[in-house]
């Protein structure tokens, strides 16, 4: 088991590390120095809190001057229960549609991810899978099928990223 440090930024978003020995990862492919920090959205930490079977979680106070954060005191929390990943009777309260989507929001790829993912795989079929199952359940089987061929696509490779929604804008 792991700790993970976060840095409170705004209420919609915190900056996390996680610490493995004495360095810190930020995708446990990508070592850092401890005290570098990325920004976060909230929910993303609690996904990590989840994946990454991690139980304890410290909260930094910290000031930031320009593109400098400074660490002003560490207090321990605990996860409540409102973060935690909700129990098999609460997935019951929800319709197999609402799951469906709740799962397409979940592996959609973000516009703050799109340079990172945009040609993996993967998430792409991820991507395209969970949406094909929000068409199934809505009745709107061709919308389905479209998806998950695009899904089929980027696994046996025949078709590729498009380029940045953002390029060639000013």
């Amino acid at each position: 088991m792991s700790e993970i440090y976060c840095a409170l930024v705004d209420p919609g978003a915190v900056a996390i590390v996680p610490v493995v020995g004495d360095r810190v990862a930020l995708d446990r492919n990508v070592l850092l120095r401890i005290g570098a920090i990325a920004l976060l959205p909230l929910a993303l930490v609690q996904n990590l809190v989840r994946d990454f079977l991690l139980t304890a979680v410290i909260v930094l106070a910290a000031s930031f001057t320009s593109s400098k954060v400074e660490v002003n005191a560490n207090v321990p929390i605990v996860m409540s229960q409102s973060t935690q990943l909700p129990k098999t009777s609460q997935l019951n309260e929800l319709s197999t549609l609402e799951l469906a989507q709740a799962l397409m929001e979940r592996l959609s790829i973000s516009p703050n991810d799109w340079h990172r993912l945009k040609s993996n795989r993967n998430s792409r079929a991820n991507e395209q899978v969970a949406a094909a199952m929000v068409y199934l359940l809505k009745n709107q089987p061709q919308e389905a099928q479209a998806r998950l061929e695009q899904a089929i696509g980027w696994l046996d490779r025949s078709i590729s990223a498009p380029p940045c929604p953002t390029h060639g804008k000013s």
